[in-house]
């Protein structure tokens, strides 16, 4: 019997991980210099307003300063690989885990967008539910344009990734043949049996 091959990582790149960074800090300036600038003016030119945007910008930075802590927590992973299928944090959507089982074919396409670069695209048995599991609407539309240009929303890169593409490709290879591999044994050992 073929053994499962282990779990394994692929971190973000440091360009990547610098310009994540940038956000909560652009976000917590923004805020402290509004809020300044809420301070020094009087009541009917603008106070109300300008303090109202620096509150908003605050909660962002709160919110960017959380997701930086998230991805520094789980080491600027970038693509989680495993026996059972793969996730891609690096991509921004949320489709969770992609199981092997729901993958029936792997393809190479130029981005529509970016000619030089590549994407991988995974087509999978029933698009809609990984979908339907972004929860942010703008990015489940991304995600229908996807599956509408290449049929799959299923579909990224190696950009923010800290590999090459060629790398990331024939390791997505690797561990869904292995995949392929030990389901085609499980079935001939249940015939056989």
């Amino acid at each position: 019997m073929t053994p499962k091959l282990p779990a394994r990582t692929i971190g973000l790149k440091k360009r990547k991980i610098r310009s994540i960074l940038l956000g909560p800090l652009t976000t917590i300036l923004l805020c402290v210099g509004l809020l300044w600038l809420s301070s020094t003016r009087r009541l009917g030119t603008g106070k109300f307003i300008t303090g109202v945007l620096g509150l908003f910008a605050g909660a962002l930075a709160i919110f960017a300063i959380f997701g930086f802590y998230r991805l520094k927590k789980e080491g600027f992973v970038g693509l989680f690989l495993s026996g059972q299928g793969l996730n891609d944090i690096s991509t921004g959507n949320t489709y969770g885990m992609v199981q092997w089982s729901d993958i029936y074919k792997i393809k190479i396409t130029e981005d529509i967008e970016h000619p030089r670069h590549k994407y991988i695209i995974l087509k999978v048995v029933d698009p809609q539910k990984y979908i339907d599991r972004e929860t942010i609407g703008s990015k489940r539309r991304s995600m229908t344009l996807k599956f509408h240009y290449y049929g799959s929303p299923v579909c990224f890169s190696n950009r923010a990734l800290d590999c090459s593409f060629d790398e990331l490709y024939n390791t997505i290879q690797l561990y869904y043949e292995n995949y392929r591999t030990r389901q085609h044994e499980r079935e001939t050992e249940n015939v056989n049996a």
